[in-house]
């Protein structure tokens, strides 16, 4: 799935985004589970939480977002099957408002 997300975000002319296997301390990151999709966000990047609950809420209203400070990392948790298009729509919002974005490449 990883591989069609990237071409969807190079197709769309976003190049700002990079596939870690670790969660960087010093960008928000995604996970790539639709269906029980995690957003990390380091303590610098608070107030973005409640930007993304907003744009998901207004992309379909069911999908409600639960955040916690675990160590020194925000981790948003959203309940809610993403499809593939709304997970890239929800990319692209996070490197148009903080002009990058890490992909957690959870895949095995």
């Amino acid at each position: 799935m990883i591989d069609k997300i990237i071409a969807k975000l190079e197709k769309a002319g976003y190049e700002d985004f990079d596939v870690v296997d670790k969660i960087p301390a010093d960008s928000i990151s995604l996970t790539t589970d639709l269906v029980s999709l995690k957003i990390y966000l380091p303590k610098e990047y608070e107030f973005d939480q409640y930007g993304i609950d907003d744009f998901l809420r207004g992309m379909a209203g069911y999908f409600r977002t639960r955040t916690v400070l675990d160590r020194d990392i925000y981790v948003m948790s959203v309940t809610g099957r993403l499809t593939e298009d709304q997970y890239c729509k929800l990319l692209q919002y996070i490197i148009d408002e903080e002009e990058f974005v890490a992909i957690i490449n959870n895949e095995d």
